[in-house]
């Protein structure tokens, strides 16, 4: 897998075979274009509260892109009238995730 790709770019990989001693020809390269990010906006996203200082928020995966693709999804959270937003990273396909102690100071 290659990692850290830009979207909507268009990249040129090849492959080379070798050994501990020594790398051999490189085959052919061959072209291939990253996905854009339209369309992976997770859908139908409901949030739930479960008691005072923790709520359950659940989503579905978006419809362009496998599941097997999703390395993980980006959860934001701020209190009403304040600027600071918190950022917390879900890894994997998950579509469900509880945020604990959001009532707390």
């Amino acid at each position: 897998e290659l990692y850290d790709l830009d979207h909507s770019t268009e990249y040129l990989v090849g492959v080379t075979a070798g050994t501990d001693d020594s790398l051999g020809e490189s085959g052919p390269e061959v072209e291939v274009m990253t996905l854009t990010n339209n369309g992976l906006q997770p859908g139908n996203v409901t949030v739930k509260s479960l008691n005072t200082s923790i709520i359950q928020l659940d989503w579905e995966a978006p419809n362009s892109v496998s599941q097997m693709y999703i390395r993980g999804y980006n959860v934001f959270s701020r209190r009403e009238r304040e600027d600071r937003t918190e950022k917390l990273f879900v890894r994997g396909s998950n579509s469900k995730q509880f945020l604990i102690g959001l009532g707390r100071d």
